[in-house]
């Protein structure tokens, strides 16, 4: 009878693992399925050599993939690529992988992640094609037809710095630890006060408190001064 049970229990775990159990959707099991929008290719420079490729790349499977390399015939080496600013200073660095999450995409452009194809053995032009394979951990390898381009975006460029090295202002909004973020940028706050006058507006505040106390009843200038009036006219009444 326990051996008749245990059976019974091995059928029914194959089946759920099988069927996609354990209280998940169909979906949740879906394979790979990776898509490629709008891959373009051009040169670095003008007459360079290298080439930059820029895509978006589809994920709409249920689990996450990762793209490994990349390769063309009429090229050399591929390098996956990613640019990272640094105190205004963009640092190309070579990466090994770029993952790919699940149900998600990921966009490769000059500013992120990217692809420099070296050593191109064909002119890029405008309205070619440039075949390219893409080869992922779990999806595998992806050929696609990229269309070339004879310019496309820069890579960033290091960001202005003075004659003292530092980098130079840009009008954009205050960043300061203490200062109100974007006080004289984005925000219209009218010019900054003039020098001096936040004094003028402290003493103009206290003589405003030493008149308001000042007030009949009040033991201020005024109520001093009526008493001193008042004196004088008793002692004339007095002598005479």
């Amino acid at each position: 009878m326990i051996r008749v049970l245990s059976t019974l229990s091995a059928v029914c775990l194959a089946a759920l693992v099988v069927s996609g159990c354990g209280g998940k959707s169909a979906d949740s099991f879906k394979p790979v399925s990776i898509e490629v929008d709008r891959p373009i290719i051009y040169p670095e420079s003008k007459g360079s050599k290298t080439a930059i490729a820029l895509m978006r790349i589809r994920n709409k499977g249920g689990t996450a993939d990762r793209l490994l390399r990349a390769s063309a015939k009429k090229s050399g080496p591929v390098q996956l690529k990613r640019t990272i600013m640094v105190e205004g200073n963009p640092i190309e660095r070579t990466v090994q992988s770029i993952d790919v999450p699940a149900g998600g995409n990921i966009e490769l452009k000059t500013t992120g992640y990217y692809l420099q194809f070296n050593r191109v053995g064909v002119e890029l032009k405008d309205k070619g094609t440039f075949p390219v394979e893409l080869e992922f951990m779990i999806a595998g390898k992806v050929p696609l037809t990229v269309s070339t381009q004879a310019t496309g975006p820069a890579l960033p460029k290091p960001a202005p710095r003075d004659a003292d090295g530092n980098l130079e202002a840009t009008g954009g909004p205050i960043s300061i630890q203490g200062l109100e973020s974007g006080a004289y940028g984005t925000k219209d706050a009218g010019p900054p006060p003039k020098k001096g006058s936040g004094s003028t507006g402290g003493s103009s505040s206290q003589g405003s408190g030493s008149a308001a106390s000042s007030a009949p009843g009040g033991s201020g200038g005024s109520g001093s001064s009526s008493g001193s009036s008042s004196n004088l006219s008793n002692s004339s009444s007095s002598s005479s």
